[in-house]
C-alpha cells in the first residue's frame, strides 16, 4: 500500500478516486474479522455464513461492514453516484481478487 500510494502517486492511470478506493480497501481489508476462517464459519453454520449462503463468508461480510462503516460517518457523502459506483466496485474487487490469488484453498489446511 505504501509503495502504490507514495511511490506511484497516481501517475500511473491512478486517480485520486482509485486512490481513495484502494486506500479504504486496504483499511478496512479485515474489519470485523472474528479470528476464524471461512470453513470453520461454515461448518459451525455461523448466523454470518448463513447470510451470505456459505459463499466467501467472511469477504463479504467485511464488505459489507466496510459499506455500512463509511454510509454511517458519510464517508462518500461528496462523491456522485457514479463515482460511488466506481470506488465500491473498486472496494469489492480487490477484495475478492486478495482471496483468489493469496489464499486458494488455504481453508482447508486450517480446519482440520
Amino acid at each position: 500500500m505504501h509503495y502504490v500510494l507514495f511511490q506511484l502517486g497516481g501517475d500511473y492511470g491512478m486517480s485520486k478516486l482509485d486512490l481513495l478506493a484502494i486506500l479504504i480497501a486496504a483499511l478496512c481489508h479485515d474489519l470485523a474479522h472474528p479470528g476464524v476462517n471461512n470453513l470453520y464459519q461454515v461448518h459451525a453454520s455461523t448466523k454470518v455464513a448463513i447470510m451470505y449462503n456459505d459463499i466467501s463468508v467472511l469477504e463479504n461480510y467485511s464488505c459489507s461492514m466496510t459499506f455500512a462503516l463509511a454510509a454511517k460517518h458519510g464517508i462518500f457523502r461528496h462523491l456522485s453516484q457514479k463515482q460511488y459506483e466506481c470506488v465500491r466496485s473498486i472496494i469489492i474487487k480487490g477484495k475478492f481478487e486478495t482471496k483468489k490469488k493469496h489464499t486458494p484453498n488455504i481453508d482447508l489446511f486450517f480446519f482440520f
